[in-house]
C-alpha cells in the first residue's frame, strides 16, 4: 500500500514541484490511505477501535479519549479499595484491557523518560469513557525530589541484550512512577493489578509492579494508590473531572522526534521550549 500511494503521489506531482510540495503530497496521500478503511459513520456514539484514533498536529487532543472504543464489556461491578471505588474485572478482562490500551494509536510514545503521570491519567480517562473505573498506582523512591532510583527491570533486560530503550543515554531512574490500576477477582478476594503500558509486557499485581521498578536500595521504595483524579503524587486535590492533559505530552514527543532527545533536554532545561 505504501509503495502504491508513493507512486500515485509522484504521478500527480509534476517534476517541477519543489521537494516540499512533493513531500506534502505524499504525506497527504498516505494519510488518506491510512484512514481509508475507517467507517464513514462509526457506531457506538462516534467511537472507533483504538488503532483508528489518530492524532495530527493541530488536533484538539483533549477530546481524543472519548473516541476510543476498547471493545470490552462496559458494565462492571465496583468495590471499595483504599477509600476509592474501583472496577472489578476478571484476569482475562484485565489482560484484554492491557492489550487494548497498547493499541491506542495516539498513545504510542517514542520516549518515556518523563510524563508517566499524564499518560496514566489519559488511560484512566479512556477506561472511564468505556465504563471502567481505574485508580492510580504510585511508586516513590527515597525522600529527595532529585533522586531517581526507579528503573524498570524490563529495560535492564533489554540493555543486557543490546536493545534500545526509550530514554536518553545516562538515564538513571525516576523519582516516582505512576500507572493506572484496576481490581481483579481472584477467588473470593480481589487484588489490584497495574497496567503499565509502554513499560511492562503484561498486567502485574501491585506488589509485582513495585518489585519490577526497584533499581537501587529496595528499602527506600514504597508503593501506594490514589484516586484517578490525582495526576501525580504531589497533587493536594483531585483534578477537574474529565480533563485531559495529554496535549502537552504529545507536543513534547513531536519536538523530541524533530530535535533529538539530547537537544530537546538541553533547551528544555533552559526553559526555551514551548509545548
Amino acid at each position: 500500500m505504501k509503495v502504491f500511494v508513493f507512486i500515485i503521489g509522484l504521478v500527480l506531482c509534476p517534476y517541477s514541484f519543489a521537494n516540499q510540495e512533493l513531500e506534502d503530497a505524499i504525506t497527504g496521500f498516505n494519510k488518506l490511505a491510512r484512514t481509508g478503511t475507517a467507517p464513514l459513520t462509526p457506531c457506538n456514539d462516534g467511537k472507533v477501535p483504538p488503532r483508528q484514533v489518530y492524532y495530527e498536529e493541530g488536533d484538539d487532543a483533549s477530546e481524543l479519549y472519548k473516541k476510543v472504543d476498547l471493545g470490552i464489556e462496559n458494565s462492571f461491578e465496583e468495590e471499595e479499595y483504599q477509600d476509592d471505588k474501583i472496577s472489578v474485572l476478571t484476569k482475562e478482562q484485565a489482560d484484554e484491557l492491557f492489550m487494548a490500551f497498547s493499541e491506542v494509536d495516539y498513545m504510542k510514545f517514542d520516549y518515556l523518560h518523563a510524563g508517566c503521570e499524564i499518560r496514566a491519567h489519559e488511560y484512566a480517562l479512556i477506561a472511564k469513557a468505556n465504563g471502567i473505573k481505574m485508580g492510580k498506582a504510585i511508586t516513590m523512591y527515597g525522600d529527595e525530589i532529585d533522586r531517581g532510583g526507579l528503573y524498570p527491570k524490563e529495560w535492564t533486560d533489554k540493555e543486557k541484550k543490546g536493545e534500545e530503550i526509550p530514554v536518553p543515554d545516562g538515564f538513571v531512574g525516576w523519582r516516582y512512577h505512576v500507572a493506572p490500576y484496576v481490581l481483579v477477582k481472584d477467588g473470593d478476594s480481589v487484588k489490584p493489578y497495574v497496567l503499565d503500558i509502554g513499560i511492562a509486557k503484561k498486567t502485574k499485581t501491585l506488589s509485582e509492579w513495585n518489585s519490577s521498578l526497584k533499581n537501587l536500595d529496595e528499602k527506600e521504595t514504597r508503593t501506594y494508590v490514589k484516586s484517578s483524579g490525582y495526576l501525580h503524587p504531589y497533587d493536594k486535590n483531585p483534578r477537574e473531572p474529565g480533563k485531559s492533559f495529554i496535549s502537552t505530552e504529545l507536543n513534547k514527543q513531536k519536538l523530541i522526534r524533530e530535535m533529538g532527545i539530547f537537544e530537546f533536554e538541553y533547551w528544555d532545561e533552559k526553559g526555551l521550549l514551548n509545548y
